[in-house]
């Protein structure tokens, strides 16, 4: 396999991570505003846990904020009036993260 193809199935991989936690960790309640949360860009107790690692995975507010970073291609879409070019790769993702789910 190509480099660009490990880069994106990892990429795939990592989103349905994020969404897994963001799922089992309920961290949707947290903040419900888009895109700021609670009013600032990077909300204060991103990194409140120790070591800080633990936050990626514990602390639903850092789950929260990677699962928005890694949905910007979605909004991006939307928010753009959905040109092809990003429609295309926005439903590139979906099929490949279906894929890879059925699998």
């Amino acid at each position: 396999m190509s480099r660009g193809v490990h880069g994106v199935l990892g990429l795939v991989f990592v989103t349905a991570m994020s969404g897994a936690l963001v799922a089992g960790l309920q961290a949707g309640l947290v903040y419900n505003s888009f895109p700021k949360m609670a009013d600032r860009w990077v909300p204060s107790d991103i990194l409140a846990l120790e070591p800080k690692l633990r936050n990626f995975t514990e602390n639903p507010t850092t789950v929260q904020f990677d699962h928005r970073i890694l949905a910007t291609l979605g909004v991006s879409t939307l928010l753009t009036y959905v040109p092809v070019s990003l429609a295309s790769s926005h439903q590139a993702g979906a099929v490949t993260l279906l894929s890879v789910a059925l699998c």
